[in-house]
């Protein structure tokens, strides 16, 4: 059994699901399954998944448009892994997500589930720091609404009440366990089924967001996303947030979410949907407003709850009266809703990109002057190895003046050296003229002595030596 089942959600990207898949193959963290679940997508996407082969992937295919992948594998018993993390086929993961993710869950016994920060990409690529800031890019509605600082599990489920969704599907890393006890995803919510998987995750459990950027989240052009803020999508959004809100009403103990509540009951014991109502109502958001006049509705039209509502907040049921009298839901017009709060999200957009920019400008200050006093500190170094070097050059000037005297020295010897050379040289030319004559002249005395050789020897052949060699004789006998 695998550590972590990666459920990789795929519907009609196949520009991007091949990318999408090869991020998630790419992991530093080895011990994973990927399924991959086709929700019947009409261009080539099936055919890119099958054409990738390796041993991790499973795949399947839904018959029809289902609305959630997510909810098909569960059902259908494809994960087996103890950790699940959710991916999308136009998105992409680091390379280091599973490793950091599920060594903090397994650090974190207590932690149900693992976001991260997330970095906006366009249909090509582009990081949102480089393209976010142009005129007209859809890029700048998403900036900043995933970097989340962490909060206590009640101050998750406050801003999820007045400000929504704020946590990246694609970024998610779950405990199996927290599936088999919430359940699957509500599928009647179009736009809202993650938001309101997180609210219910919030009402029993803690989660943690990592605070590095380990997805690529794709925002593409023309309101392509699910999440796009089109006038259809606002619709659904208004009417999903309303439902998503009721779970608020299951919770026992308000004060600790809503402080603020106790103004409107000084005991212990309250009407849950009274006291939302209340809440929401005095808000300017007219979503908030609309889900506190549906909660107060149900409270006025059930005599139970009417009866102990009189009991537990007698003095603020009273103006129940004017505050519905000050609230208007119906009289402006609704595009022009829709564009205001277009502009506020870019407004919010501006302002944190303004913020993330004096911030990387005042990391780019204090990291120019830590780099002013290295240059600093490198300037004095090399002066010193200047001087090191200069009193090392005048040493070598000296010794080069020394090795000068010497070389003009030995080149005199060198000079008197070849003349004894030469004349050594005419000596021995003599040595060997007299030497020839030498040899001439023994030459001509060998030849004298064969001639007289040659002589004696014809005398001592004669007759007439041979006559007298008696004389010869008694001559030495007298000597």
């Amino acid at each position: 059994m695998p550590k972590v089942s990666v459920i990789l959600t795929s519907f009609n990207h196949a520009a991007y699901i091949k990318a999408a898949i090869e991020s998630v193959l790419a992991q530093t963290f080895s011990d994973f399954e990927l399924i991959i679940g086709d929700d019947h997508s009409s261009d080539d996407s099936w055919e890119i998944i099958n054409a990738i082969q390796d041993p991790r992937i499973r795949s399947f295919r839904c018959e029809h448009n289902t609305g959630n992948v997510i909810n098909v594998a569960l059902r259908d018993g494809w994960i087996s892994g103890e950790y699940v993390a959710v991916h999308h086929s136009d998105d992409l993961w680091e390379p280091e997500k599973l490793t950091l993710q599920v060594a903090f869950l397994d650090q974190h016994p207590d932690m149900a589930a693992v976001f991260t920060r997330v970095r906006l990409i366009d249909e090509h690529n582009k990081i949102s720091d480089e393209i976010a800031s142009e005129e007209g890019s859809t890029l700048r509605a998403y900036q900043g609404i995933f970097d989340q600082e962490n909060r206590t599990r009640t101050a998750w489920l406050k801003r999820f009440f007045y400000q929504g969704n704020c946590l990246c599907h694609p970024s998610v890393m779950l405990r199996r366990s927290v599936y088999e006890h919430l359940g699957h995803y509500n599928t009647y919510y179009r736009q809202l089924p993650d938001f309101d998987y997180w609210v219910r995750l919030c009402m029993t459990y803690k989660i943690h967001v990592l605070q590095e950027r380990l997805v690529r989240y794709r925002v593409l052009s023309n309101n392509k996303n699910t999440s796009a803020q089109t006038l259809e999508n606002g619709r659904r959004v208004n009417c999903e947030m309303t439902r998503v809100l009721l779970h608020y009403c299951k919770i026992k103990d308000l004060h600790e979410i809503f402080p603020e509540s106790q103004i409107y009951t000084e005991q212990s014991d309250v009407v849950p949907s009274y006291v939302l109502a209340r809440i929401a109502l005095s808000t300017k958001n007219r979503i908030l407003q609309h889900y506190g006049l549906q909660l107060l509705n149900s409270v006025l039209i059930d005599s139970v709850l009417i009866e102990k509502t009189r009991l537990l907040h007698p003095s603020s049921l009273a103006d129940i009266g004017s505050i519905m009298g000050s609230i208007s839901l119906f009289d402006d017009n609704e595009e022009l809703l829709l564009q205001q709060g277009r502009l506020l999200n870019e407004l919010r957009s501006s302002v944190i990109l303004r913020d993330a920019l004096i911030t990387e400008l005042r990391s780019s200050v204090t990291s120019n002057d830590a780099l002013i006093t290295e240059l600093r500190s490198s300037v004095t170094s090399n002066d010193a190895l200047i001087t090191e070097l200069r009193t090392r050059i005048n040493s070598n000037q000296d010794m080069l003046f020394s090795f000068q005297k010497e070389i003009t020295i030995k080149a005199a010897l060198i000079l008197e050296l070849n003349d004894e050379i030469n004349n050594y040289k005419e000596t021995v030319l003599d040595y060997k003229k007299q030497l020839a004559e030498s040899n001439s002249r023994c030459f001509e005395l060998e030849k004298q002595n064969d001639i007289y050789c040659d002589k004696i020897s014809r005398i001592q052949k004669s007759m007439s030596w041979k006559v007298t060699a008696p004389l010869r004789a008694v001559r030495r006998f007298f000597e």
